[in-house]
């Protein structure tokens, strides 16, 4: 009976296309039945049988020899996406240094490249680390992560605004991170895929179609992993990126009525103040960037007896002195002239009003890293050169004119810059206003802790999601002029977020010796100095009057120090708002002290 057996199913096997799964238990009795002793084997004995037949005893599934890796292609690609993963990890370690010490040219912040790189690292780590349980739901999550990039960079080649600040570094980022999710999220997933089903056929004699539990928990855990921090936050920044297209081509006007002058950064730094001009490094460099410098029409009157005292020109000959306005760090220049400053200007209370943004802000690129007040001054006096430099004049590199003078207004933070400024240019300087302005005492007891670099090092990368930014139109309807310009960008935009960082970084030494520099020249000198302090703040911060007084010491002429009832922004008080402007009028007025 049972020759009989034996018989029929050894025809049955002959008749079948696909070989018998034969268990590992019962192998050796089927070698047996089918005439085979254990060193006549296929398994053992290459030579007899190279190839698999219908009589090939077939493995286990679960036998780890049933694997994708068997076939090179599959291992090729899996040391692609080693050497992948390893310049990634170089890629991000650069990104990590150039917010310290820049070695990568960048125009913004150059958050966007580090999270990309950061993210390009995880995909690339979750490839490998499941790299034999592919599934389809992995495939499809890492298949929008790669169109949400791809949006990204079309847009970002699209819009000029975006095209230009992108700049061909994070062009480059951004194309290195859609290769990498197509070939480790898209490329892998499918290759693996076709690798295992393939080596299942041939050595089990069927498609797998069942998994274990353990395979289910990678399949998932590996789906929720992609999908939570790889998915979605490409999804975030790629919906930041159309918001902040649409806010560049609505402020592509705004901008276009203002200059941007390239800051070429020294080459070597040097002691002597006042210099008047940048040495500019090599044209072909990519660590340079553009400030934005605005600067109103002059206002001359057709006769001088009957004009304002504060427009007429000095009895040097010189014109009347130009209203020079450094903004704090948390309101944009653009926000205080419009506060107190359009309004003497359209009265013809003064001639000239000019303004920029400082590095970071508003419309103005990131500079390189470090970054501190002197570097700060010597690219304001640039700028100034360029933009104020004579029509007949066409060179790009000019000092700053001798018979331009300028009454300089700082505001919080920017009361730091203003000095940089004024000792580096003492022989423009007509006069100093600080408008509740920082000490630099505060930049060691406050600025410098290590809290606030690392504060500002975290928003800068939680902003590239924008979540700040669609809740500002999605909830407080705000426009694109306050989103770039307002409070909000002070926590919502990543360059500002990097100036800030850069502040911080160099509070302790550059920023410190900088204006040690400058305090002993403004000491010594006589400039007329005022200060306008805030009552409201005075109230919250015990130590802000000594403060404000502490600053009427900066020149050796202070000419008026007042307590105004008023927040720290002064001119969002009426009364606040008078009081600062008959200050500075009675500043311009007063030409007795023109250097």
């Amino acid at each position: 009976m049972s020759s009989i057996e034996s018989d029929l199913n050894n025809r049955r096997d002959s008749s079948t296309s696909i070989p018998k799964y034969y268990p590992t238990t019962n192998r050796s009795q089927s070698d047996h039945q089918n005439g085979m002793t254990p060193s006549s084997s296929p398994t053992d004995s290459h030579c007899a049988h190279p190839h698999p037949t219908e009589h090939t005893p077939l493995l286990d599934p679960d036998d780890p020899a049933v694997s994708p890796l068997n076939l090179q292609s599959v291992r090729i690609l899996h040391a692609i996406l080693w050497l992948l993963l390893a310049a990634s990890i170089l890629w991000f370690l650069t990104l990590l240094i150039s917010f310290f010490l820049a070695l990568v040219p960048t125009r913004d912040s150059g958050f966007v490249e580090f999270g990309l790189a950061g993210i390009t690292c995880l995909q690339l780590t979750l490839a490998l680390l499941f790299f034999k349980t592919p599934a389809p739901a992995d495939r499809t999550a890492n298949s929008i992560a790669a169109v949400a990039i791809a949006i990204a960079l079309i847009l970002a080649l699209a819009v000029p605004g975006l095209r230009r600040n992108t700049h061909y570094t994070g062009t480059l980022a951004l194309t290195w991170s859609l290769v990498c999710a197509l070939v480790a999220g898209v490329l892998t997933p499918y290759m693996v895929q076709w690798g295992k089903t393939h080596e299942e056929i041939r050595l089990t004699g069927r498609r797998e179609t069942r998994r274990t539990v353990s395979e289910w928990f990678r399949v998932w855990f590996s789906v929720l992993l992609t999908s939570l921090l790889i998915v979605i936050p490409l999804i975030l920044y790629t919906a930041t990126q159309l918001l902040d297209a649409h806010d560049a081509l609505v402020l592509a006007r705004d901008k276009s009525l203002g200059h941007y002058v390239s800051i070429y950064p020294k080459t070597t730094s040097s002691s002597a103040l006042g210099s008047g001009y940048l040495h500019p490094v090599t044209k072909g460099s990519g660590f340079h960037y553009r400030v934005f410098v605005y600067c109103t029409p002059r206002q001359t009157a057709s006769d001088p007896s009957t004009a304002p005292p504060s427009v007429r020109p000095g009895p040097d000959g010189r014109p009347a002195p130009i209203v020079l306005v450094e903004a704090a760090s948390s309101v944009s220049a653009q926000t205080q002239v419009q506060g107190w400053l359009d309004e003497l200007y359209t009265q013809t209370k003064i001639s000239q009003v000019c303004y920029w943004n400082r590095p970071g802000r508003g419309y103005s690129d990131n500079a390189p890293s470090p970054f501190a007040p002197g570097m700060a001054a010597d690219a304001l006096t640039a700028a100034l050169a360029h933009v104020l430099r004579p029509t007949d004049v066409h060179s790009p590199d000019v000092p700053l004119g001798k018979n331009l003078t300028f009454a300089v207004v700082g505001h919080g933070l920017g009361g730091l810059y203003a000095r940089a400024f004024a000792a580096r240019n003492l022989q423009n300087i007509h006069s100093l206003t600080l408008l509740d302005a920082y000490p630099d005492t505060l930049l060691a007891h406050r600025l410098a802790l290590p809290g606030a670099g690392l504060r500002a090092w975290l928003q800068g990368l939680w902003s590239t999601l924008g979540l700040r930014k669609q809740a500002s139109w999605l909830l407080h309807a705000r426009g694109a002029r306050d989103r770039v310009l307002g409070r909000a960008a002070h926590f919502t935009q990543p360059s500002e977020l990097k100036a800030s960082l850069q502040e911080q970084l160099a509070a302790v030494g550059l920023s410190r010796s900088d204006l040690d520099a400058a305090s002993r020249i403004l000491s010594g000198s006589n400039v007329p100095l005022a200060v306008l302090s805030s009552a409201q703040h005075i109230r919250e911060d015990d130590e802000w009057s000594n403060y404000q007084r502490s600053l009427t010491k900066v020149t050796a002429n202070n000419v008026a120090w007042d307590i105004l009832e008023a927040p720290h922004e002064l001119w969002l008080t009426p009364g606040a708002k008078s009081k600062m402007q008959r200050v500075l009028i009675n500043l311009l007025e007063d030409r007795s002290q023109t250097p």
